[in-house]
């Protein structure tokens, strides 16, 4: 018998794909804990009265615990259970809360580092982390640990379920219509330091004065929201649509799917894109779209390796205005083309992800 617990009150798309990986190499019992109660306070007292519960009853069933994204206040009481149980422990590490760009909160963040570093470095805890390059960089602070890489391969925002059917409201609903025939890359998501959009901006702004058959759809929230807002309406650029409305999941998809491409993050802030990969890249494999992005560490290997034989890697000596400028007319005109090549590239991304994550939990659960 397994256990699967989390802290999180909705599943992300981490915790989905190892339980995706999990139930693909796996198909013993298993217990599902969580709790959908809005204090996160309580559903650490429902999960660790549950797991605890469990552990008194069944000790002897229990072969191996995996924990969920996330889930940083039950870590000390896993660290306990690991000293305890002779199974193994799996935490869903995923990379360090600090660097959480999203999350302002200075205090929780440092009580998050203390938890992180005091508790999960254990040889008896096995820890996944986003990608190869995350091992590299944080196995000297967790030297006891057991340290695997293990990819998402699942997206909350695309998964079908209610709440994603329904739809914007009709005004901005008409707004999206008027845009997606046209041909139009798309930046979706936080609009932060690391996203590099006043760059994108910047460099879209330049493109336009020499080649308008490309328009640019900014659709996000964030830090640099008001700054976005305020640098386009200076340009008053008709190419460069900004969007800060709340668009459906379903309507965004659609947006996604009519793109040409979906832009990646551009600016490395404090060095995290040479170890994250951001959500938008699994979402644009399972949408098969190309995605377009520098050279970052972490995406060479396979979809940079596997792209560049379409379209040349952009880094600091090749940017995105002379890319587009370069490839506009290929993008336009051989659509057909990219589009089949992109579904080829990204259906063997995917199952490259796969394959490497599933290798990662067989060797953690089974030894083989």
């Amino acid at each position: 018998m397994y256990i699967v617990l989390g802290l999180e009150k909705n599943l992300d798309s981490r915790s989905l794909s190892i339980i995706d990986t999990y139930k693909s190499i796996s198909k013993s019992k298993t217990i599902y804990i969580n709790s959908r109660n809005k204090f996160l306070i309580l559903r650490l007292f429902i999960v660790l009265f549950t797991v605890i519960k469990i552990i008194l009853l069944k000790h002897s069933n229990i072969k191996g615990i995996i924990v969920l994204f996330k889930s940083h206040l039950i870590y000390p009481f896993i660290f306990i259970f690991s000293k305890i149980l002779k199974n193994f422990i799996i935490v869903d590490f995923g990379y360090p809360f600090e660097d959480n760009s999203s999350y302002k909160n200075i205090f929780i963040k440092t009580i998050y580092k203390y938890i992180e570093l005091n508790f999960l470095n254990s040889k008896n805890i096995n820890l996944l982390l986003e990608s190869n390059s995350q091992i590299k960089r944080l196995k000297k602070q967790y030297p006891l640990s057991n340290l695997y890489c293990h990819y998402m391969t699942e997206s909350q925002g695309l998964k079908k379920n209610p709440n994603n059917l329904i739809e914007s409201n009709f005004e901005d609903y008409l707004v999206l219509e008027k845009h997606i025939d046209n041909n139009y890359i798309l930046f979706r998501g936080r609009l932060n330091y690391e996203s590099g959009i006043l760059n994108i901006i910047d460099l879209f702004e330049e493109y336009t004065v020499i080649n308008d058959q490309i328009k640019l759809i900014i659709h996000g929230k964030g830090i640099l929201e008001k700054d976005v807002y305020k640098k386009l309406k200076l340009m008053s650029n008709a190419n460069i649509i900004f969007i800060n409305k709340f668009i459906s999941n379903r309507d965004m998809e659609k947006i996604m799917r009519n793109s040409i491409g979906i832009l990646g993050q551009f600016n490395n802030y404090k060095n995290r894109l040479n170890y994250t990969i951001p959500n938008k890249y699994y979402e644009s494999l399972k949408l098969h779209k190309l995605y377009i992005t520098p050279n970052w560490d972490p995406l060479k290997k396979p979809y940079i390796e596997k792209t560049k034989s379409i379209f040349p890697p952009i880094d600091e000596n090749y940017n995105l205005k002379q890319w587009l400028l370069d490839n506009s007319e290929f993008l336009i005109n051989e659509k057909n083309f990219i589009n089949k090549e992109i579904k080829i590239i990204s259906n063997k991304c995917i199952a490259w992800h796969q394959t490497i994550n599933q290798s990662t939990l067989k060797k953690i659960i089974f030894n083989i």
